[in-house]
């Protein structure tokens, strides 16, 4: 059945596959144990369903169904009542705007009875017995519209039998009162009321015959009447069977259900217990692993930290050798420097001394230079004056050009590479100078830096300057 819509109506056809019914959309496939004559009407509603063109909650709010109920009678777990198949008919042929042919009702109703009675015989002779109590009610309603017609035929048909009687009575006064009429015009009343008298014996028969209906008409309504309450008796019969059968259908359906949801709990509790399993080797293993890292890092922790406390060691040993080292070259600097000072303060008193034997000397020529000014004339009095300044210069002696002389440069910032140590300018201790501390640079003396702890205040002369770091400003 594929349930195509023609020009005239729909039409089934059972020839074709099931393989597009089975996967509609929005629904479970059907299961595999159902009967033969309910997987033929399941299918058969599935194509009318896919025919309608809604949705399944669609189809279910305009047709006032549970979307639960529909999914389960187009699932095959629950056969839907007559009614349902009444609205997918109606549905279908309204979306394709074609009218419900008697075979298509026919044929889907046949379906619908044999599921019925493959599945649920209580509620096949419930729907067998509805059919007829359906079939006696439209039975007795078509005998009371009989009736009704029959009625006012009966009616109409008296009241044209005394309209002709009484026209026949009206001719008949009248022939006998025109006794003086013709011959031929007693003939012509005699033939009016002849005909007159056969109308009213035609009608008098069709009343009879109506009548005779009417009554038949009447015995078959009261049949009908009296079938219907013989129906109504055995459909309530039949209701409580198929009441009683449905229930237990329902029944053995929940407990299916319970069935499986048990099956499935037993599955699922299998399933936590292996995992529970699994977890706890996992975490077992995790346990192992972690020891054994713990124990490995234990291991490596003390290995470092005996390597390092002997680094530090030997650094504590090669600072100390270092230090002492430095303490000696120190002490060797410090110790040349104050030499090269002493060095410099005599030949600072030499110079002195010299300086102040010049400026006697000079004081004296000048004195004789002035009386000789005293006793020349005038005019040579600046040639005089140039000569004793120029005696003067020659006599004064020159500044100390010595690479050992202090010199001012513009201040710079550095940095050294490395620990060192400044000597101290006025004779004190000096400071030390270390990486990552920029130091001033104030003056240079030779190739040795003057500079300016910032921090302190203190000044120091760096005498090794290699590899240190400048930076103007």
């Amino acid at each position: 059945m594929n349930g195509d819509f023609g020009n005239d109506g729909m039409s089934f056809d059972d020839t074709d596959g099931t393989h597009d019914t089975e996967n509609v959309k929005g629904l479970a496939p059907l299961p595999p144990g159902l009967r033969h004559e309910n997987r033929e009407f399941v299918l058969a509603m599935r194509r009318l369903f896919g025919q309608t063109k809604k949705s399944l909650r669609e189809f279910a709010a305009y047709h006032h169904f549970s979307p639960a109920s529909v999914s389960r009678y187009l699932s095959g777990k629950r056969l839907p009542d007559k009614v349902f198949v009444d609205a997918l008919l109606k549905s279908a042929c309204q979306a394709h705007q074609v009218p419900l042919t008697p075979e298509v009702q026919e044929h889907a109703y046949r379906l619908h009875r044999e599921a019925l009675f493959s599945e649920q015989p209580a509620r096949y002779r419930l729907q067998m017995e509805s059919d007829k109590l359906e079939e006696a009610i439209l039975a007795r309603e078509q005998a009371e519209l009989a009736i009704r017609d029959l009625k006012s035929s009966v009616s109409d048909q008296k009241h044209e039998l005394e309209r002709l009687e009484q026209q026949k009575r009206e001719i008949t006064r009248t022939a006998a009162r025109e006794r003086a009429y013709s011959s031929a015009e007693i003939e012509h009343y005699r033939g009016r009321e002849r005909d007159l008298e056969a109308q009213c014996h035609e009608l008098r028969e069709e009343i009879d015959r109506l009548e005779a209906e009417l009554t038949q008409a009447e015995y078959e309504r009261d049949e009908a009447q009296s079938r219907c309450r013989e129906l109504e008796d055995k459909l309530a019969v039949v209701e409580e069977d198929a009441d009683r059968e449905e229930l237990q259908a329902r029944v053995d359906e929940v407990r299916s259900e319970i069935s499986a949801a048990d099956a499935q709990a037993a599955a699922r509790v299998a399933d936590l217990q292996r995992a529970e399993q699994e977890a706890e080797e996992i975490r077992l293993q995790a346990v192992a692993d972690a020891h054994a890292k713990r124990e490995e890092a234990d291991a490596l922790f003390e290995e470092t930290r005996n390597k390092a406390a002997q680094a530090a060691a030997d650094f504590e040993t090669n600072l100390a050798k270092r230090r002492e080292q430095s303490e000696r070259d120190l002490a060797s600097r410090q110790r040349k420097a104050e030499k090269r000072l002493v060095e410099i303060e005599l030949q600072a008193e030499q110079l002195r001394k010299a300086t102040d034997v010049l400026a006697v000397k000079r004081a004296d020529e000048e004195a004789r230079a002035a009386r000789t000014a005293l006793a020349e004339p005038v005019r040579a009095a600046p040639s005089t004056a140039s000569a004793v300044r120029a005696d003067s210069a020659a006599a004064r002696p020159a500044p100390a050009s010595s690479p050992e002389a202090i010199r001012a440069v513009k201040p710079f910032w550095f940095a050294v590479p490395g620990p060192r140590h400044a000597v101290g300018t006025d004779g004190g201790p000096g400071f030390m100078l270390t990486p990552g501390t920029w130091y001033l640079a104030v003056a240079e003396k030779g190739t040795a830096l003057i500079a300016e702890d910032r921090a302190t205040g203190k000044r120091g002369m760096l005498m090794n300057t290699d590899g240190i770091q400048r930076s103007f400003y």
